[in-house]
């Protein structure tokens, strides 16, 4: 609960938090910044991973490849030169038989792919780490085997002297840049850090009373009694900031906000911020207070589930319960949250007579297991 400070504009508590997270991949560096009057576009110092390939929709195996089993291939954006190709970091295991590519496998989406691209595998000499042959060999990817970001937002920190913000992203650019909507009086800086906080929730009506506000939202809004969140309107004018005093459902919620809010659209749940709940005997209040490393996927219950549940059935936010696209988001060793529990994907395949369900080890990490809506 200290906080350490040898400048007055300083935290050293935070500084910390914030340079744990750059080293372990938890945010990533603004090296400019374009402030437009409803958006930003911001480039970053490394790929941000979004819109990541997670499967292919069509192959076309090509001719002439050296036979073998191949890890790491390069998924190249063209196939003049494999060795210089425009290259958007997604890689592939690669099965060659009979000289052509028989089966693929993505070992790493990469960055800003688009619905429809067409993707070459690097053909360069195996010694070089391509599969051989002539660069003919490709995939097609389509929307659903992408990871796209739009719906998601991000928290922008990482200057103490400066204001932490939060921003719906409107556009994935390239594989180093992003397009945010802001208002014409937020500035992002150079030199910040963002931090992709997953998907915003949409308000579907708004009523207060007594000086407390019940939203009501069209889909699972994600709170917890004590999490702070900020409620933008239309034009992504921030409304206010406010904490969850109590939760009806998963479509319900309240706050105390004084007064009326002038119609509220979207709720942004904090991230690196001050939330209203204790860590002590009793739990940690992970769902309240922690703050995890997301990892660009999000998953919906499709049952309840119990306590002793180690099977349940679940759905993609798009409403897909398709296998290859949960299980090539959700691999075997995957960590997954609900509310303040931790679970690990136990499986590499669905179960259950429809063939959505994913199987888990409840409660790691320490966490306590508990039901969930």
């Amino acid at each position: 609960g200290d906080v350490v400070t040898n400048d007055l504009k300083k935290s050293v508590t935070r500084e910390t938090a914030n340079q744990f997270l750059k080293n372990f991949d938890g945010s990533i560096g603004i090296t400019s910044v374009t402030n437009n009057n409803t958006n930003a576009v911001i480039n970053l110092d490394e790929e941000h991973g979004l819109n990541a390939i997670k499967f292919h929709n069509t192959l076309n195996g090509g001719t002439g490849h050296i036979d073998g089993t191949y890890y790491n291939i390069r998924l190249l954006n063209n196939n003049t030169t494999p060795a210089t190709a425009p290259w958007d970091g997604a890689t592939a295991k690669v099965v060659v038989a009979s000289n052509a590519v028989t089966s693929v496998e993505i070992t790493e989406g990469g960055s800003g792919y688009t619905d429809g691209e067409t993707l070459f595998f690097d053909s360069q000499a195996v010694s070089s780490g391509g599969i051989g042959g002539s660069p003919n060999a490709s995939l097609t990817i389509a929307s659903a085997g992408i990871s796209s970001a739009l719906g998601n937002y991000i928290q922008v920190t990482g200057i103490t002297t400066g204001t932490d913000s939060y921003h719906r992203i409107t556009s994935v650019n390239g594989t180093k840049q992003i397009t945010v909507a802001k208002t014409t009086s937020e500035t992002l800086l150079d030199g910040q850090q963002i931090h992709d906080m997953g998907p915003w929730v949409a308000v579907g009506s708004a009523s207060t009373t007594s000086g407390t506000t019940t939203f009501t939202t069209t889909g699972d809004h994600g709170l917890a009694v004590g999490n702070k969140f900020r409620a933008l309107d239309a034009s992504d004018t921030n409304l206010g900031d406010f904490v969850v005093t109590s939760v009806v459902g998963i479509t319900q919620f309240s706050a105390k906000t004084v007064n009326s809010l002038a119609n509220p659209l979207y709720i942004l749940k904090h991230g690196l911020s001050d939330n209203e709940s204790v860590s002590g005997t009793a739990g940690e209040n992970l769902d309240i207070r922690g703050f995890n490393i997301f990892d660009h996927e999000t998953l919906i219950l499709n049952e309840a589930v119990g306590t002793g549940d180690s099977a349940f059935k679940v759905k993609l936010p798009d409403g897909s319960t398709s296998a290859t696209s949960i299980v090539s988001r959700f691999p075997l060793g995957s960590y997954i949250q609900i509310g303040s529990e931790i679970m690990r994907i136990a499986s590499s395949s669905l179960s259950g007579a429809g063939g959505d369900e994913i199987t888990v080890i409840r409660g790691s990490l320490g966490t306590i297991t508990e039901t969930h809506l």
